[in-house]
């Protein structure tokens, strides 16, 4: 899969699937220092994973703040050739001082055996 920087940070894109409902992410952040993978709010929404009382809750914290998030598990994530199943991914507001629509982290990016090249700009498996 292809990246590319935006704020000086590297992006991807992915698709999330989650009861044959399907949302495609162009602006995801690649995140090695993060430990939880994280969509927002919105996008659960769309696939179905609304918060429902027996949901974990925790607290994330790092360089943007603190936040509350609840954890919930995607059927699909597909990161160009790479996919993966039943994926525990953390659910939150993402308020941070730029946009964009999810956090790939090491948890994510360690279960894909991922090897990211800066000098081609891209993630492989």
């Amino acid at each position: 899969m292809n990246l590319y920087f935006e704020y000086g940070l590297p992006f991807a894109e992915i698709q999330l699937i989650n009861n044959a409902k399907h949302v495609s992410l162009s602006k995801v952040l690649i995140d090695t220092g993060s430990g939880t993978t994280i969509i927002s709010t919105e996008t659960a929404i769309e696939l179905g994973l609304d918060q429902k009382p027996n949901d974990e809750i925790n607290l994330v914290s790092g360089i943007g703040g603190t936040e509350t998030v609840y954890e919930k598990y995607v059927d699909k994530i597909v990161l160009d050739s790479i996919s993966l199943y039943k994926f525990k991914v953390d659910v939150g507001a993402m308020l941070y001082s730029f946009e964009f629509d999810a956090i790939i982290s090491s948890d994510l990016l360690k279960q894909a055996k991922a090897i990211i090249d800066f000098n081609e700009m891209t993630l492989t498996s």
